[in-house]
């Protein structure tokens, strides 16, 4: 599970750096333009964070972070369908399924590392934790930045400077098979890993393993 919060952390560190560019390089908007826009994946992640307890509790740990690690990664997946004329509505309403995709998994991941932390341990897990994240933010930086050169040379050869559409696009589809091994890293969690700080029950989890057979039977 930590492998798998890792592989997603890098790509949540890799797409800030994939679009911006890819808005100014290819599409030739203005740094001011590229930023505004991706302000649409920050306001699908803050609103996201009103339901994230409900989706915990609904689905709780396991599920949410297999399930919507998939839906990340189809997120990302998208991106690569972007061309210069594709309408800014539309680059905005993907950029804001991202952010929104985003915000459940990196909340529910960042709940699920101190589930089993004492209060003792809790300042020092903080730090560690935090230490970590900020590292694997860098490792996205330098594997987007890898996935672009990367497919730049195998395009153009080892003399080109420049970026085109079609290495951004290797470049997000590296990202979302980076979040798609994560998502199924989260497969080896425990069902029931989390269920307490989720809010789930021993009681409300036993109705909710039943199937809808065995509740008519």
């Amino acid at each position: 599970a930590f492998s798998s919060g890792n592989a997603f952390r890098i790509v949540v560190g890799a797409t800030p750096l994939l679009w911006p560019l890819l808005f100014q390089v290819d599409f030739g908007m203005s740094a001011f333009a590229s930023g505004a826009l991706i302000i649409a994946c920050a306001a699908g992640d803050l609103t996201m964070k009103l339901f994230a307890v409900r989706v915990l509790r609904r689905f709780v740990f396991r599920r949410t972070l297999v399930y919507n690690g998939f839906l990340v990664g189809l997120a990302v997946l998208a991106c690569a369908t972007w061309r210069s004329s594709t309408p800014v509505a539309l680059l905005a309403a993907t950029l804001m399924v991202v952010g929104i995709v985003r915000s459940v998994e990196f909340g529910a991941f960042n709940a699920l590392t101190y589930v089993d932390v004492p209060p003792e341990k809790m300042s020092a897990a903080t730090s560690l934790a935090g230490t970590l994240q900020q590292m694997s933010f860098g490792l996205g930086v330098a594997f987007a930045a890898l996935a672009l050169h990367v497919a730049a040379y195998w395009d153009h050869g080892a003399a080109s400077t420049t970026y085109t559409v079609d290495d951004f696009r290797a470049a997000f589809f590296a990202s979302a098979a980076l979040s798609f091994v994560g998502a199924l890293g989260f497969t080896r969690l425990h069902p029931r890993a989390g269920a307490a700080a989720s809010g789930q029950t021993g009681t409300v989890w036993a109705r909710r393993q039943k199937s809808p057979k065995a509740s008519t039977g």
